[in-house]
């Protein structure tokens, strides 16, 4: 069973191509790749790094901490095989980007209840 949150605008996440955004229990990355919306966890399994504040290069983003990668699309990192971070499907509808959620997904929350981090 799944479900499905609005998190913001597209011309939110446009101003920037990066947000971190609270879903329910969930804290996301969000980015706007070469026309595409995608959404990770937003948080590095290495050290707990903000992925949203890294650099997207090819579609791999890069945590802005350590450096670990992660493609947008899989969330798999293209070199090491036994890393990876969650993907959430993403639908954009009238503006408004809706994220697809597990029910059963743990809590992956960091920050302030409802705050928005965007990179510059």
């Amino acid at each position: 069973m799944s479900a499905e949150r609005a998190v913001c605008s597209l011309a939110e996440l446009a101003k920037t191509a990066a947000l971190a955004v609270d879903a329910g229990e969930l804290r996301l990355a969000l980015f706007l790749h070469e026309g595409r919306v995608f959404a990770l966890s937003e948080t590095c399994p290495h050290r707990g790094g903000p992925l949203h504040a890294g650099q997207v290069t090819r579609g791999v983003v890069r945590c802005p901490w350590h450096l670990w990668q992660f493609d947008l699309a899989s969330g798999c990192s293209p070199v090491n095989p036994h890393s990876s971070v969650p993907t959430y499907p993403v639908r954009v509808e009238n503006g408004t980007v809706f994220v697809r959620l597990a029910e059963e997904a743990p809590a992956e929350r960091r920050g302030v209840g409802g705050r928005r981090e965007a990179v510059e």
